[in-house]
């Protein structure tokens, strides 16, 4: 992402949009996206760089305040940069003072309207009320102007008030040393904030370009959702491979041939994984530590300090399991649940009605247990078994297996 538009998408946008003052408009828009998001994108890289030169220690370092104010200045820049374009076009006044904001930062924007600066939080913004109202490109160019006029001024204002929030807990957090929760929260704005430019992208597309996808913009763009659901996906598949592997090696009694092979498949698991978005994904300082750990487990051959490590990796994969705490994960998988609940109570009803009727509720409620990959070791099994040898569930029997098996989990989880 460069921050200009591809040659493809200005000749579309230049079909689209006949009138060049809007056409100006809307590029201008666009492009301070692109920037937003390319300048967060590598917030990433840039820290991971950090710990990588300072070995791990950046949070030690006497100048580590100084860095991270450096690093937040340039991780927001293109975001500053589009606040401003959105007041210079009008979509925008400067919020009055500071205003107190939730601290989940959760990025619900929208509702059409710019609410008053006093009432504003972001609680009670909604990003798709933001976008439900627009309407097809074929419209008049005027409509086409107040939709995203609507929409900008809503996502923007939210924009604008999360920044403002976050510079007064960053400074505040930095000036009192806690460079831990300044560097989270650098984290979860990034994070938030990428998906209020992003659902802006949406709305002039959906104006503008309805046939082609906002991906066409940012295609590397990955919601807050999307990349903990990746990095979930990718660690339970990790954690397993390491665990089988790690039994293995620290078996003191087993030969040195099987311990041999053991290593070496956990140098090439974590090398994959190294090697996939899933760890691009990843927090900086959780990349830094499986980075460290395929070092020490290349180190040599099996012996107590390479046992220590891969022991260490073991202990540190477990840790992520904390990542289902996450927000936008808990939303997601209370909402999968309640929908595979539903399914479940439904294939119960028809069950005795309609065969098939109850085989298609139970095969999309399998369909919904596969989008809860990676949040418990017993329904990773569950799935992985199935996959292995899926069950027939033209036979009754198997029919309510599935059905009291998913059953248990729903009410495993519905307890945690």
């Amino acid at each position: 992402m460069t921050g200009a538009l591809t040659h493809t998408l200005e000749a579309r946008l230049a079909q689209a949009v006949p009138d060049a003052d809007e056409r100006v408009r809307v590029t201008r828009l666009l492009e301070s996206c692109m920037r937003a998001i390319a300048d967060m994108s590598r917030m990433d890289e840039s820290l991971y760089e950090r710990l990588a030169a300072g070995e791990g220690s950046l949070l030690a370092q006497q100048e580590a305040g100084a860095l991270l104010l450096q690093l937040a200045a340039v991780t927001l820049d293109g975001l500053g940069e589009l606040v401003g374009v959105l007041s210079r076009e009008g979509y925008l006044q400067a919020l009055p003072g500071s205003t107190t904001l939730p601290d989940d930062l959760e990025f619900d924007l929208g509702g059409g309207h710019a609410p008053e600066p006093a009432q504003l939080g972001l609680d009670e913004l909604d990003i798709d009320g933001a976008l439900a109202g627009l309407s097809p490109a074929q419209e008049s160019s005027a409509r086409r102007t107040q939709e995203v006029a609507e929409a900008a001024r809503s996502i923007g204002y939210g924009i604008q008030s999360q920044l403002d929030g976050f510079y007064r807990r960053f400074d505040a957090a930095v000036r009192g040393g806690h460079l831990g929760q300044a560097m989270e929260d650098l984290d979860d704005t990034r994070n938030a904030t990428g998906d209020g430019v992003f659902a802006l992208i949406t709305a002039v597309m959906k104006a503008y370009l309805p046939e082609l996808s906002p991906d066409v913009v940012v295609p590397t763009h990955r919601s807050t959702l999307q990349r903990a659901l990746l990095v979930r996906i990718g660690v339970a598949d990790l954690c397993r491979l390491v665990e089988r592997d790690n039994g293995i090696f620290q078996d003191a009694a087993g030969a040195r041939a099987d311990q041999e092979g053991a290593l070496a498949r956990l140098c090439h698991t974590l090398e994959n994984y190294i090697a996939s978005e899933a760890f691009r994904m990843m927090r900086p300082a959780d990349r830094w530590e499986l980075s460290k750990a395929l070092t020490a487990l290349n180190a040599g051959g099996p012996g107590l300090a390479t046992r220590q490590a891969a022991e260490g990796l073991a202990k540190f994969l477990d840790s992520l399991s904390s990542i289902n705490q996450r927000d936008a994960l808990r939303r997601h998988d209370l909402e999968v649940l309640r929908e595979l609940e539903q399914a479940l109570d439904a294939a119960r009803d028809v069950a005795g009605v309609s065969f098939s009727g109850a085989m298609s509720l139970v095969q999309q409620a399998q369909a919904l247990a596969v989008r809860l990959y990676g949040l418990s070791r017993e329904l990773d099994l569950l799935l992985i078994r199935w996959r292995l040898d899926p069950p027939q569930l033209n036979r009754p029997g198997d029919l309510e297996q599935v059905v009291s098996q998913l059953g248990a989990l729903v009410r495993a989880h519905a307890r945690s």
